[in-house]
């Protein structure tokens, strides 16, 4: 898709072929939603953990245990190296961090999290018909501050309020 710069409204940024692609990769019809109905999506969404977890570092370490200088556990996991302990109480346990790995769920999980609040943040101003309006980012920007601790449809509740104020 060729993105031409008159498909950018100028005072929101809003690019809305971009914002109905990305929609659309989160099974989201800007279409058919209220304002409302688009923070419920997009919670749901940021809770989907099919897609992309929020990847606790405990999930990315291994173990390598020792006795005597022999190897007894290489590369285990924590039950693991818990059965080996057991057995072989006095045994060295090093720790193996997958740094790689970790850093590479933590990308996938903000890149996820950051495109559900471009359609989150781009929606609103194309269902409310403010994408030209330049109060709508302050609108937006008070929103999120009063309403972003209980998620997307709090924000939402919030951004219907103040957009009356300013169309």
């Amino acid at each position: 898709m060729i993105i031409k710069n008159s498909d950018v409204h100028q005072v929101t940024g809003v690019n809305v072929a971009v914002l109905f692609r990305d929609a659309e990769s989160l099974r989201i019809n800007l279409n058919k939603a209220s304002v409302y109905t688009l923070g419920i999506a997009c919670d749901d969404r940021q809770r989907d953990i099919t897609h992309a977890p929020y990847p606790a570092k405990g999930s990315y370490q291994s173990y390598n245990l020792y006795r005597g200088g022999v190897v007894i556990g290489l590369m285990v996991s924590a039950d693991q190296r818990d059965e080996l302990k057991t057995i072989n109480p006095n045994c060295l346990v090093e720790t193996i961090y997958d740094d790689v790995g970790y850093k590479e769920a933590m990308r996938a999980y903000n890149d996820r999290a950051a495109l559900i609040r471009q359609v989150f943040n781009w929606g609103v101003f194309y269902i409310e018909g403010v994408m030209d309006n330049p109060k709508a980012q302050k609108a937006f920007s008070l929103a999120w501050k009063n309403g972003h601790y209980a998620g997307y449809t709090e924000v939402a509740n919030y951004f219907d309020d103040y957009v009356e104020l300013i169309k």
